[in-house]
This record gives C-alpha cells, structure tokens and sequence, in this order.
C-alpha cells in the first residue's frame, strides 16, 4: 500500500473514478451506441431496399424494351406484308397491260412503300410514346423514395433521352 502511496495513488479515489468509467460507459453505451447502432441498421435497411428498388426498375425497363422490340417486330413483319401484296397487285397489272399498266404499278408499288413507311413510322411513335409514359409511370413511382429531386430529373431526362433515341441508337452511343 505504501508503494501505491509513493506513486500518487490513492485506492478509494482510483475505485471512484474506475466506478465513474463505467457509468460513464454505461450512460454512452446506452444513450448513444445504442440509438446510433439503430440509426445505422435502419439506414442500412433503406440502402437494401434502394437497390432492391432499383434493380426492379432495370427490370422493369428491360421488359419494357423487349416489348417495344416485339411491337416493332410486329410492325415490320407487317409492313413486309403490305408490301408483298402491293408487289402481287403490281404483278397483276403489269401482266394484263403493257406500258401503261407497268408505269402504273411502279406508281402503286413506290406509293405502297410510302404508305407502310409512313406507317411503321406512325407505329414506333406510338411505341415510343406508350413506352415512354410507361418508363415515367415506374420511375414517378420508384423514384421520389430513392432520390433528390435533382437526380429524378437527371434520372428521367436520361430515360427519356434513351427512349427517343430508341433501340439501334443505344449501341451507338
């Protein structure tokens, strides 16, 4: 005791302080690990969920484009129809009038082309469009959870941009 002494120790203050130690610990562990600790597993929770969320909007994006792929597919195996019959209607002519039925099929065949081009062209626009109400509809209702308003606008201008541009000009870019 009498070593402690010659140090500077005093036991009855040492236990005190090693007592005030462990409230003090006890008062942080409880006040502030705790509800931090808490904070901190709910953050973690709502970054899982963000991803999560966002991985259903790629998902969603990704059969939003295969179905536009498939519309537009459709649309051009019937273009390729409507083309194919102008060209019989053109064959029909051509064998019962010759000069004047030939030029008169040209005509038929280059206005058919026009029309199915003006069509498919109506068709993607539509496509486009629904496709683009569509991407808007799911990012509206995913992002206002997942992101600042200046990143929604980033995130939509871009989805948009990508839309219009549509599919054979994505691997361009």
């Amino acid at each position: 005791m009498e070593i402690l002494h010659s140090f500077g120790l005093d036991i009855k203050q040492f236990a005190a302080q090693v007592v005030n130690f462990l409230v003090i610990v006890l008062i942080i562990k409880t006040f502030l690990y705790q509800p931090l600790r808490a904070v901190l597993r709910e953050r973690q929770e709502k970054i899982k969920k963000g991803l999560d969320d966002s991985q259903a909007a790629t998902l969603m994006l990704e059969k939003t484009a295969q179905d536009k792929a498939e519309i537009l597919k459709a649309a051009r195996f019937e273009m390729q129809n409507i083309i194919e019959t102008a060209r019989g209607t053109a064959e029909q002519i051509k064998q019962n009038i010759v000069d004047e039925s030939q030029k008169a099929a040209e005509k038929i065949v280059a206005q058919a082309k026009i029309e199915a081009q003006l069509e498919m062209e109506r068709m993607e626009q539509q496509v486009k469009s629904m496709s683009l109400v569509l991407t808007q509809k799911v990012l509206a209702t995913l992002l206002p959870t997942l992101f600042s308003e200046e990143q929604k606008v980033a995130i939509l201008k871009k989805a948009v941009a990508s839309l219009e541009q549509g599919p054979h000009e994505h691997g361009n870019h």
